[in-house]
């Protein structure tokens, strides 16, 4: 009989879960604004879960303006749980102007990312990190 009742108890358990992850997937799935700067430079756009086969693609599209005369890059960090992967440089900018960009992530439970407005074309020199994987975004890494 207790066997029956934890085995119950396990399965309301997560029935709850799932439904939670399904709601939180969903609205995810509309696009979320944000916005970097540094410098001379902001970087701002919109990014969202996509499916993609098997799993889940974070999607980022954006724009980056440069309103001085040097130079500045948009860069992203993804995390999968304890693992960093390799930073990827979404766009680059020197002088005046404006570029639009897009970047794509494998993402799940465990995927934490961050963007950044750079200046020159490495990331010796940031501003501060905007999170890619919270729902709603606002806060800083």
């Amino acid at each position: 009989m207790r066997s029956r009742k934890l085995a119950y108890g396990a399965a309301a358990l997560g029935s709850a879960a799932l439904l939670c992850l399904s709601q939180q997937s969903a609205s995810a799935a509309t696009p979320v604004a944000w916005s970097a700067q540094y410098g001379g430079a902001s970087a701002s756009g919109t990014r969202w879960l996509e499916s993609a086969g098997t799993g889940t693609d974070l999607k980022i599209q954006g724009e980056v303006k440069n309103t001085d005369s040097g130079c500045y890059s948009v860069w992203t960090t993804w995390r999968y749980d304890f693992t960093t992967l390799p930073s990827q440089k979404l766009a680059s900018l020197c002088g005046p102007g404006t570029k639009s960009f897009t970047g794509s992530q494998r993402y799940n439970m465990l995927t934490t990312g961050s963007l950044a407005v750079c200046k020159g074309d490495d990331m010796k020199d940031c501003g501060p990190w905007v999170t890619m994987t919270s729902w709603p975004i606002k806060s800083a890494r």
